[in-house]
Parts: structure tokens; C-alpha cells; sequence
């Protein structure tokens, strides 16, 4: 015989009991993984749905300055949108239009301060703003505050009387 011949008594195989342990690391190592997954996913779409108030807002504005009307935002912490004044009062703004009203998705909410009061939600049967944009370019000061329940930060809205609109993000302290 060979010298490179291996007898069967020399080869070993992994037991049942380390192919286990293995398979437990792995599974750990999995579920941590899908954990931080869906806590950026989170994050993710709270970015998101700020960056698209950020735009909505902007939109707003330069709908009023340009068309020469007088719009305004309403919200009830879940969704959001926009209305127009007119001879009757305030309505709904019409059209396919991207001010029309947003659901936010599960999770998400927003809480709208104007002049260091936090307004509460509107009556259903009240179609009121809570933020005017108006045709100068000028808008109701506000604060907005956009969270997420299980992200690590959130998203804060300061609307200047000058029309401009800051954002920022801001770090959730533990």
C-alpha cells in the first residue's frame, strides 16, 4: 500500500453536537442582523417621509406665490394636507396634485407647534389651517416635530415668517 493512503480509523467527521453549536451561532448571529435591519429600515423611512414634507412644503410655497392664492396645512399627527381659502372659506386643495392629503405610514407621526403652542387636533367638521403659506412668500411661523416610534432620531420642521423652512435631524437622547 500507498503512504497516502488514509485507514478508516484516521478520518474524522464533525459530531451531531458541533454541527449544533454552529448552527446556534449562526442563528444568533442572523436574528441580530434582521434586528438592525429593521431599526434602519425605520430610520429609512422616516428620512424619507421628511424629505418628501420638506419638498411638499417647499411646493406649497412657490404654488401660492405663483398662482397668487393663499394655502394652508393641516394635520392630525397621522396624515397631512393642503388647503386653499375662497369665497366659502377654507376647502380641501383639488386636483392631482402632490398636496393633496398623505397618510404617514404605520409608525410615523408629526406634531405641529405654532408660536410655542402645540395646536390640537383639528374637529373633524372644522376645516381650519394650522399653517398658512401666503401669496407675498411669507408663512405662519411653526415648529413641526416628525418621529418615528422605535427610531433614533427624529426630524424637526422651523418654518420662518419669511417663508424659509429649516429642517434638521436631530439624535433621540436615551
Amino acid at each position: 500500500m500507498s503512504g497516502n493512503t488514509a485507514t478508516r480509523s484516521n478520518v474524522r467527521g464533525f459530531t451531531l453536537l458541533e454541527l449544533l453549536v454552529v448552527l446556534f451561532i449562526i442563528g444568533i448571529t442572523i436574528t441580530f442582523a434582521g434586528l438592525s435591519f429593521t431599526n434602519r429600515a425605520v430610520d429609512d423611512r422616516l428620512k424619507t417621509e421628511a424629505r418628501r414634507l420638506q419638498e411638499i412644503m417647499r411646493l406649497a410655497s412657490e404654488e401660492a406665490v405663483i398662482q397668487g392664492i393663499e394655502l394652508g396645512m393641516r394635520s392630525d399627527g397621522r396624515k397631512y394636507g393642503f388647503l386653499v381659502i375662497a369665497e366659502e372659506g377654507w376647502g380641501e386643495y383639488e386636483g392631482d396634485t402632490p398636496l393633496k392629503e398623505h397618510v404617514l405610514p404605520e409608525g410615523i407621526s408629526l406634531e405641529v407647534t405654532v408660536e410655542d403652542f402645540a395646536l390640537p387636533v383639528p374637529e373633524e367638521e372644522e376645516i381650519l389651517p394650522q399653517i398658512v403659506f401666503l401669496s407675498s412668500g411669507e408663512l405662519t411661523p411653526f415648529d413641526i416635530e416628525m418621529r418615528a416610534e422605535t427610531a433614533k432620531s427624529y426630524y424637526r420642521f422651523e418654518g420662518q415668517l419669511t417663508g424659509e423652512v429649516k429642517v434638521e435631524s436631530l439624535d433621540i437622547e436615551p
